[in-house]
């Protein structure tokens, strides 16, 4: 019975797009470009580089001497979400970890850039870099504090009987990079039209704005750094969302981790648990450091 609610409810929700992309022609056609622009300028020039040395460096067998799981935290904190996720499929499907490690890595390697907090949400949004700086170091804090709940003294093991042929590597790397990262575009641009939706729909009120945030964090943060309300709260707000990543996020490391026994459920536990520090930290530490 449950299944069969739920199919409704996904059916009708396809209808509703169906209906809404035929009647706002015009504005899917730009929630679309801005998707495409969100891709190109933002999350292409950021992720392809690093997904494809990985890659090559997985196939090539060096790993980089990868000994222990504090090179892949290091890494999604410079990369941001969900370079994570991809970091490590690239080594569970080289035998390089165990699903254990996996299931254990997906819950606390899920960061938001440093360059997105700081310079677009503190200097941009918040006109703050102080808050973008405080925002992204109660971010990391609470994150590792996942880490170290969860994480066991392991390291990472190197294959060295798995070797891509040299000849191969390099174009094999370029086509599954750049595959994940259509992939994650096509889940962008779907969660925008469904943020269309409800801005054309619906007021646009606090609720619904952290509604789209959910969905979709770039547009839903933009949203909320504009609204009226007290800048403590604002802030809290905001850093609770970069934790929980937004829907689109997820789906986007659901799309990478599909083909794997990896545990979806651990990566969303973690993310709920994580915005949820984030919020309480936020707004408890504001008035003794802000």
């Amino acid at each position: 019975m449950t299944k069969r609610i739920i199919n409704f409810l996904i059916n009708f929700l396809l209808i509703i797009i169906f209906v809404f992309i035929f009647i706002y022609s015009n504005i899917v056609k730009q929630t679309i470009i801005y998707g495409i622009n969100i891709w190109l300028y933002n999350l292409l020039p950021t992720i392809f580089p690093f997904l494809l040395v990985t890659k090559l460096l997985i196939y090539n067998n060096t790993s980089i001497n990868i000994n222990n799981t504090n090179i892949i935290t290091i890494l999604s904190l410079l990369t941001g979400f969900p370079t994570g996720a991809i970091y490590i499929k690239e080594l569970l499907n080289s035998s390089n970890i165990s699903i254990e490690d996996a299931n254990r890595l997906i819950m606390y390697t899920s960061f938001s850039s440093p360059i997105f907090v700081i310079s677009i949400v503190g200097d941009t949004l918040l006109k703050s870099r102080t808050l973008g700086v405080y925002i992204y170091i109660i971010h990391i804090i609470t994150g590792l504090l996942i880490k170290i709940v969860v994480n066991k003294d392991y390291s990472i093991k190197s294959n060295s009987n798995k070797k891509e042929k040299q000849n191969n590597i390099l174009i094999k790397a370029i086509n599954e990079s750049f595959e994940v990262l259509v992939n994650i575009l096509g889940i962008i641009i779907f969660f925008l039209i469904i943020i269309s939706i409800i801005n054309t729909l619906l007021p646009n009120n606090l609720i619904f704005i952290i509604l789209k945030s959910i969905l979709e964090l770039t547009t839903g943060i933009i949203n909320i750094s504009k609204y009226n309300i007290n800048i403590k709260l604002k802030v809290s707000i905001i850093g609770a969302l970069l934790s929980f990543n937004g829907l689109s996020v997820h789906y986007q490391v659901k799309s990478v981790i599909n083909d794997t026994s990896i545990k979806y459920k651990n990566y969303l536990y973690a993310r709920i648990i994580h915005a949820v520090l984030s919020f309480i930290f936020i707004y408890i530490l504001y008035d003794i450091l802000i």
